[in-house]
């Protein structure tokens, strides 16, 4: 009778974990995020929770602006030692340079990336954040960031 038990309780552990497993994706870089992140779509346009993972001492790109209007967005760097994943603003396809790198409405979580507001272009100073959030219910998570050259701040809730 414990063999059954102990059996039952080993797949009923294996199913919970299969099922809060999210798929991880790794980006590779130099890499716009907004298009990677936003162009990975389903064929019927729905988005599936992944885990995006951005390469140690790569650097990253947000052109324009990149919005999670409705998916959470969880981004981690790959596991190892090295220089974390840099995410550097980047102007808009018609030149300019918004206010924020990323907006939303929906969960973020974020883990060991580095976040530059300030455009390698010349002559344009930094974006104001790094993100802004809108989203009443939305749950922010960032565990061991660091947010730089900003013109305001790193994270900005309303």
């Amino acid at each position: 009778m414990e063999t059954k038990i102990t059996f039952f309780l080993a797949i009923a552990l294996l199913l919970v974990v299969q099922v809060n497993a999210q798929k991880r994706v790794t980006i590779p870089a130099p890499a716009y995020l907004n298009e990677s992140i936003l162009g990975d779509t389903l064929p019927n346009g729905t988005r599936e929770d992944k885990i995006y993972v951005l390469q140690r001492g790569g650097t990253y790109y947000v052109r324009g602006a990149f919005e999670n209007i409705n998916f959470k967005l969880h981004m981690v760097a790959e596991e190892g030692t090295g220089a974390m994943p840099i995410v550097r603003a980047d102007l808009a396809d018609n030149g300019t340079q918004n206010w924020y790198m990323i907006a939303g409405q929906k969960d973020v979580e974020v883990e060991n990336i580095f976040f530059d507001a300030q455009s390698d272009n010349e002559g344009y100073g930094p974006a104001n954040w790094c993100f802004v959030y809108f989203g009443k219910d939305a749950n922010l998570t960032f565990r061991n960031c660091v947010f730089a050259n900003t013109g305001q701040g790193g994270v900005g809730a309303w």
